[in-house]
This record gives C-alpha cells, structure tokens and sequence, in this order.
C-alpha cells in the first residue's frame, strides 16, 4: 500500500511564487531560487543544494529560499533538515497563501514518514488558512487512505476533485487523475468494486496511457476472480510501463490464482527486481508462495514487508493468519 501510495502521491512543489515574485524582482537571491528549481527539476540536486545555500547567504530573510529547499531535502529522505527548513519558511513567510505552502509542507514531511496523526494536525491547519487550497486536502484524504479510514478519505478526496474542478489549477487534468486514483482505492478497500470500476474506467478514457489506472482495475478483476480479464489489465499497464511494480506484481498474482506457478513466480521475481523494498511486491510473493506450498518463504516475504511498513493492516493480517495455523 504505502509503495502504491506514493508511487502516486508526488512531492508538491509549489511553482505560483515564482511568476510573481521572481520575474518582476531583480532581487539575486530570488533569482538563484528560481535557478535552483530548475537544477531540482532536473535531478541536478548537488548543483541546486549550492545555489538554494547561495541565496540565503545572500538573503537570510528569504522564505522561499528555505521552503524550496526544503523540497529537495525532502525528495532525498533528509526529512530533519528539511522539517528545519519549512519551519524557517512558515516564519518568514509574511502572507497567508504562502504559510499555507510551508504548512502543507511540514505535514508532507511527517506523511512521508508514517507519522500520520502529526501530519494530519498540519494538513488541517493548511486548509484553516485556506480552505480552497486542495494540495491539503489531497493529502489529508490520502492519510485517511493510509490510515484505512475510509469513510474520511471517501468524503475528503471527493471534495479535493471537487476544489480541482472548480479552481483555477495549473494542471487540472493530472490533479483530477491525481485525486481519483486515491478515492477509486478508497472505494476499492471498502468492497465498492462497481463503483471503483466506473471511476478508473472514466480515468482510462481521459489518459489511456496511464499504467496505474490499469493496475487497480487489474486488482478489481482479482477480487472478482475475473483472473483472465486481471491479466490483461495487468498486461496493459505494462505495455505503458515496462517497468511498472504494481501491474508486474499484480500480474504475478493473478497468474497463480490461474494455477500457472511458475510464471508467477517469474513475474515476482522481476517485481522484486524492480524494486524489493515495496510492500505491494513482498505481499504479492507471499501469497505467491503461499499457494505454492512453500510456507516459509511467504512469512519471510511478508515479514519482509513489514519492516518496509510496520503499520501495513493486510500484511498484519495475512502474518497473523498463517502463524495460527
């Protein structure tokens, strides 16, 4: 989960301040902010963590020198320095719309580390300060999500699609497909397989190139053991991305319930390949394995996967069941 997560939930990287505050300012240290996104963008990050150094050197008072580089910090897991840094940025701040940034911020920064009640207190301080504002709410109902509250995350990532279709967003399109793809996963922890369907479905025909919406429609057929109509989701998704975790291990899986092991077991090996620190790939070989009789390698996947999210409810779960028997 926490992988599907945030192999969708993005670092936000606020880009407004820029039009106003650095092409009409002849100030050097904005402008080296402004230089500094650009090398991030880029995945430059020794460059940009120079040049962000640079301009509070120049100006110790520029908040969004500290914000932004916080943004970098946080891409690279240095969570401390980047907590320290929106901190500064929340003070400096002067104007409300950019403390709501630098608040959304620092609850991203405990989000990204599991601390979800931490993060929640801050997402909801954002959206006090601007209750338009639908990065919050996005990430608040994405905690929801995390946190296996439904209910919430239903109602919050329904009103975020709602701010997206009514405000004026950069990229709305990939903000709503955003949004959707957590309330369609909402829907589909709840058992609500028809109307997660319709969602991914209405998100197939407005991007059908997007590897994740094949995925979860892919993990619906699952549940309705519809395991032919899984695998060519599943084989969708990787048509548009080769390299694709969640259709790769998700292919895995439905190929064992269709009682073809061996590929299976080829197709997760790949899944682990990609990437082995990622719950949805370690969950899906243990059940894998499970079904193939080899007991002790399905605890150690899911083991496996617990020390990636101690807090994974399903990997709980399927541990505590197979060490009852």
């Amino acid at each position: 989960m926490k992988n599907l997560r945030y192999s969708l939930l993005t670092i936000i990287i606020i880009q407004f301040l820029l039009a106003s505050l650095l092409i009409s300012c002849g100030d050097k240290s904005k402008k080296l902010v402004f230089e500094a996104d650009q090398l991030r963008m880029m995945n430059k990050y020794d460059e940009a963590e120079k040049l962000y150094k640079k301009s509070i050197e120049i100006d110790s008072n520029n908040g969004l020198a500290y914000n932004n580089y916080g943004v970098l910090l946080q891409i690279q897991k240095k969570y401390d320095d980047a907590l320290k840094n929106f901190q500064k940025a929340l003070e400096l701040f002067p104007e409300t719309k950019e403390k709501v940034i630098a608040t959304n911020n620092i609850g991203l920064n405990f989000d990204l580390q599991g601390e979800y009640d931490t993060a929640i207190k801050y997402y909801l301080q954002a959206l006090e300060l601007n209750p338009s504002y639908y990065e919050g709410c996005h990430n608040l109902g994405s905690v929801y999500l995390a946190q296996n509250d439904l209910d919430n995350a239903i109602k919050t990532l329904s009103k975020a699609i709602k701010l997206i279709e009514t405000g004026d967003i950069v990229n709305k399109a990939a903000a709503i497909q955003n949004s959707s793809q957590f309330l369609a996963l909402a829907y589909f922890r709840k058992g609500e397989l028809e109307i997660t369907e319709k969602i991914i479905a209405g998100l197939i025909h407005l991007n059908p190139f997007n590897e994740m919406n094949y995925a979860v429609l892919g993990d619906v057929y699952i549940k309705k053991q519809a395991y032919k109509e899984a695998t060519d989701q599943f084989l969708k998704g990787l048509s548009c991305n080769p390299n694709s975790l969640n259709s790769r291990a998700g292919l895995g899986l439905a190929l064992a319930y269709m009682g073809e092991l061996d590929k299976a077991i080829e197709e997760i090996n790949i899944a682990l390949t990609l990437n082995k620190d990622t719950v949805i790939a370690r969950k899906n070989a243990g059940l894998v394995y499970k079904m193939k009789g080899d007991l002790e390698r399905a605890q150690k996947e899911w083991e496996a996967g617990l020390k990636i999210d101690p807090k994974d409810q399903a990997l709980q779960q399927l541990l505590a069941e197979l060490k009852a028997k």
